[in-house]
């Protein structure tokens, strides 16, 4: 068995931690990658704001609740004036400017009703308990196939519609397989992000729980408990990004029933099996890619392509 000085000698014969410092030392943009994130507050909440009016009252909630400057910071994405972002864009953004261990995105019509020590300390009992979890909330489905019989609905939920009334239901935590958008956290350190092929304003949470669901990762309903102030909106829009949300996840999940705090959505076999035989929609709508570097020797397999390497050679 080599020995650990062998093991750190590179295939030149020269120690590996030389080497290092002398490309540290030599290339003035070469840095050692951190492995793990650096946090200066707990929390970022982002927010996409149409109303600035709610948004202070929603503020002022958590201000008075703990969420302070010391442990939260707050990124308002202003939609007031026209929508500069999206439920799926936002995340994407709030990525690459977010100082917080945690992720929190909620609606500006949401008023906390729990504090800062209660949203810490559920998220410490996730992690004790599930290392895979990646997206907590505080309204959900179950999955139809856990249910025991002895409940009529998969609707997992702790928020209020009215003030001094809880809607709860479940035992949490508890697993779902949807989010409501309302409010939910996020870990940002394995955080899922929107599709890109998909926007607007609805179907954004089931999106994140799906896409976290492929990644290997756990949602889950925790209790946290904010009044929210609107219950959404059904209008065409909505019918419409249901249709894109079905389209896109039946070719991941063929023959699934899925549930959203919104509607059901059947992922039927034959939406997969269109999506085999005929291109993708977004495939369809693609603008085409000019080749830029011709093959010389014509567009063959690579296997042929291999044999003449290979006789030329």
């Amino acid at each position: 068995m080599a020995s650990s000085t062998q093991q750190a000698m590179n295939r030149n014969g020269k120690e590996v931690g030389a080497t290092r410092a002398g490309l540290l030392s030599r290339f003035g943009n070469l840095r050692i990658a951190e492995t793990e994130i650096t946090c200066e507050v707990e929390f970022t909440f982002a927010t996409l704001v149409a109303d600035w009016d709610r948004y202070a009252d929603c503020l002022n909630s958590f201000a008075e609740r703990g969420f302070t400057a010391q442990n939260t910071e707050f990124l308002a994405f202003d939609n007031s004036e026209g929508n500069r972002a999206d439920g799926f864009s936002w995340l994407r953004a709030t990525l690459a400017q977010a100082r917080g261990r945690y992720i929190v995105f909620c609606h500006d019509d949401v008023e906390a009703l729990d504090d800062f020590e209660t949203l810490t300390g559920v998220l410490e009992h996730l992690e004790t308990h599930d290392d895979r979890w990646m997206i907590a909330g505080n309204a959900g489905q179950r999955p139809a196939l856990f249910d025991n019989g002895k409940r009529k609905h998969t609707r997992v939920r702790y928020l209020s519609h009215k003030p001094g009334k809880l809607d709860f239901k479940g035992s949490l935590p508890e697993r779902v397989e949807s989010l409501d958008e309302n409010f939910f956290v996020l870990r940002r350190d394995r955080a899922p992000v929107g599709s890109i092929d998909l926007d607007g304003f609805h179907f954004y949470g089931p999106d994140l729980c799906l896409n976290a669901e492929i990644m290997g990762g756990h949602a889950y309903v925790v209790p946290f408990a904010v009044w929210h102030k609107s219950k959404g909106s059904y209008a065409e829009a909505f019918l419409d990004a249901r249709d894109r949300f079905r389209a896109k996840f039946a070719r991941f999940f063929p023959g699934r029933v899925y549930r959203s705090t919104t509607t059901t959505i059947h992922f039927g076999l034959l939406d997969w099996i269109a999506a085999l035989v005929r291109p993708a929609a977004q495939m369809r709508r693609a603008p085409v890619m000019p080749v830029t570097k011709p093959n010389p020797r014509g567009m063959r397999p690579w296997h042929v392509l291999a044999e003449v390497e290979n006789q030329e050679g």
